[in-house]
């Protein structure tokens, strides 16, 4: 039984720790993406496609994302673009031409993600498109 999703807002203010799966130790955008959806919302958010040079894995996932969605590698994939809806996978990028780099969880009207010299923080969708080019989110049918 997953628990309520508004819930996932206690983890506002987790430190960033890259790799991090849990509140006590912190989390990475993809790590947090990660928990909050299986925690919360009962979801798988596989790994495809991450490229095997070393990268950041919130990034890694960034980009398989974007290979995945017609990126000049294209690969098989569970992942679709989606309505902005509780749960759904959100991929960030800075340029309108850019590689999707950071990532969150979408929970009531905005985005629960982590940030390096921030931590676990929750921004509204209006402020967050403001802060990046490019705001598009995804769900895996798996």
């Amino acid at each position: 039984m997953t628990e309520d999703p508004s819930n996932a807002l206690v983890l506002i203010g987790a430190r960033y720790k890259r790799g991090g799966e849990t509140p006590a130790e912190g989390f990475d955008c993809f790590t947090l993406m990660q928990f909050v959806r299986r925690r919360y919302f009962n979801r798988s958010t596989p790994i495809v496609g991450i490229p095997a040079t070393a990268m950041p894995s919130a990034r890694a996932a960034a980009f398989a994302i974007y290979r995945t969605l017609g990126g000049k590698e294209r690969i098989e994939s569970d992942w679709h673009e989606s309505a902005p809806v509780q749960g759904a996978a959100v991929a960030m990028g800075q340029w309108k031409v850019s590689r999707l780099h950071h990532c969150g969880v979408v929970i009531n009207d905005g985005v629960l993600h982590a940030l390096e010299h921030a931590g676990v923080v929750w921004t509204p969708f209006p402020r967050l498109i403001s802060l990046y080019a490019r705001v598009e989110c995804f769900e895996c049918a798996s």
